[in-house]
């Protein structure tokens, strides 16, 4: 199996804010609709934490899309 490490977190940053923009929506509305906070998003998106399941659910729900849209390969 092939460790993707950064890469993986990369993807999944690039996968939140690309659908965060389709809905036209700020960092602060995201972090306020998902209960997460704006910093912890930023760092998400630039592929820089490590987000936890729970959190991404969060962000998932906020975005209207399921949690595999996130963490798919594009």
């Amino acid at each position: 199996m092939e460790y993707w490490g950064p890469k993986y977190l990369i993807q999944i940053g690039e996968n939140i804010r690309r659908r965060r923009e389709e809905l036209q929506l700020s960092l602060m509305d995201l972090a306020y609709e998902a209960d997460v906070a704006k910093s912890t998003i930023l760092r998400i998106e630039q592929g820089k934490f490590n987000v936890s399941i729970i959190t991404l659910r969060h962000i998932a729900m906020a975005l209207n899309v399921d949690v595999a849209e996130l963490i798919k390969e594009t």
